[in-house]
């Protein structure tokens, strides 16, 4: 793989049907570039970012767009998934299996190789990087 292999973004409207329309789009974008990691776990991890935004993006703030950014530096992919909402998301503790939400950043906790929260001046971005 080159040293940089690029970057692409895209807006998605907050609704359930785009899950699946992000991770095709960050799938397409891998395989256009013979991405040679795991593809699925990529996948699975964008599904969970992009269902988080837009769970919570909407409690008592705009509908506005979530903006999908995924770059691809020295062997290493980055996706970072932005929403309108200030609030970082929350993880659930071990043993609180019937807790409502958080469940799916413990996936994002395992299969990533680092993940975090940046605020930005409109909200926040989740962001999630996978090693080649």
């Amino acid at each position: 793989l080159e040293d940089s292999m690029g970057q692409v973004s895209r807006r998605f409207e907050p609704q359930t049907k785009n899950i699946r329309t992000a991770r095709r789009f960050v799938a397409g974008f891998l395989k256009e570039l013979a991405w040679p990691g795991n593809v699925q776990v990529i996948g699975l991890l964008v599904s969970e970012l992009v269902t988080n935004a837009i769970v919570h993006a909407g409690q008592g703030h705009s509908r506005e767009q979530i903006a999908l950014t995924m770059s691809i530096t020295d062997g290493l992919v980055r996706v970072e998934v932005a929403d309108a909402n200030p609030s970082p998301p929350i993880r659930i503790v071990d043993g609180a299996v019937d807790a409502p939400s958080g469940r799916g950043l413990v996936i994002v906790d395992t299969l990533a190789t680092t993940w975090g929260v940046t605020p930005t001046s409109s909200g926040k971005s989740v962001w999630f990087e996978v090693c080649a």
